[in-house]
C-alpha cells in the first residue's frame, strides 16, 4: 500500500521520471513527467473509468433498458462486514437473490434476469458504509425463454425484501449471539424495511449512462482532490 501511495505523490513530479522531446528545426526541449496511472490516483483514474465503461459497456445487451438499485446496510451491522471480507461476497449475492425473488413475486414466475453488483465499503464522508449499486435489466427469461419486462415493482416490498434476505443471509452466517440479538434489535427499529433505492419511471434501451456514474464506485477515488486540506506525510485532513 505504501508504493502505491509514494507512486501517486510522485505522479506529475519530474523527479519520478520523465521523457524528453526536442523539436528538430529549434532544438527546444520539452520535458513530460510520468503519470502513475492508478485508479486510485485523482489525475489518473478518468483513464481507468473509460476503460472499466468500455468493459460493461461490452457485456450489455443492445436495446435491453437498465435500471440502477442502490441497496443500504443499516449502521449497527457495518462492524461484521468490516471483520470479515468474505462476508461482503456474501452480500453481493444476496441483492441478487433478493431481486430474482422481487420479479419472481410481480410477476408470478421465475425470471432470469442480467446484473452487474459494485459493492460500495465508503459514505461522501469517507467513513465506513458498505452498501450495494446494481445495474440490472428491467425484465427477465422465463423458464420457457420469453422475455417479460418488469414495469412496476412496489417499493414497500423492495424495503422489505431486502430486509428479509439481509437478516435471513447474516443469521445464517455469522452464527454467533450478537448477531442474533442485533437482528432481533434491527426487526423491531425497521419495521417498514430498509432503504432500498429504485428509480422512479420508465428508462431508455442500453446502460451506457448507467455503467458510467456506477464506474465512478468502482474504479475511482473516494473523496475529490478539493476536498483534501493539508498531509503531512502521515495523517490527511479533509472536509
Amino acid at each position: 500500500m505504501q508504493a502505491v501511495i509514494d507512486k501517486r505523490l510522485g505522479c506529475g513530479d519530474p523527479t519520478s521520471g520523465y521523457l524528453t522531446y526536442l523539436c528538430e528545426h529549434c532544438l527546444e526541449e520539452k520535458r513530460v513527467a510520468f503519470s502513475c496511472k492508478r485508479s486510485f490516483c485523482l489525475s489518473c483514474c478518468k483513464v481507468s473509468i473509460d476503460q472499466w465503461v468500455t468493459h460493461i459497456g461490452q457485456t450489455l445487451y443492445e436495446g435491453v433498458a437498465y435500471r440502477q438499485v442502490v441497496l443500504t446496510v443499516p449502521k449497527a451491522l457495518h462492524l461484521f462486514f468490516y471483520r470479515d471480507r468474505p462476508l461482503r461476497a456474501d452480500l453481493m449475492q444476496c441483492g441478487v437473490h433478493m431481486r430474482q425473488d422481487v420479479f419472481a413475486k410481480v410477476k408470478r414466475c421465475a425470471l432470469e434476469a442480467g446484473y452487474v453488483v459494485v459493492l460500495e465499503t465508503a459514505g461522501r464522508a469517507g467513513h465506513w458504509n458498505p452498501h450495494l449499486h446494481m445495474l440490472m435489466t428491467s425484465g427477465g427469461m422465463t423458464p420457457e425463454q420469453r422475455w417479460l419486462e418488469v414495469d412496476y415493482v412496489p417499493f414497500e416490498m423492495l424495503h422489505k425484501k431486502w430486509q428479509y434476505h439481509l437478516f435471513t443471509m447474516l443469521k445464517d452466517r455469522v452464527r454467533t449471539r450478537e448477531m442474533r440479538q442485533t437482528i432481533e434489535a434491527l426487526w423491531q427499529k425497521y419495521r417498514r424495511g430498509l432503504v432500498a433505492y429504485l428509480e422512479r419511471g420508465k428508462v431508455p434501451a442500453g446502460g451506457e449512462g448507467l455503467a458510467y456514474s456506477l464506474a465512478q464506485y468502482v474504479v475511482s477515488p473516494p473523496i475529490s482532490l478539493r476536498r483534501i486540506l493539508a498531509y503531512d506525510g502521515q495523517q490527511v485532513c479533509y472536509w
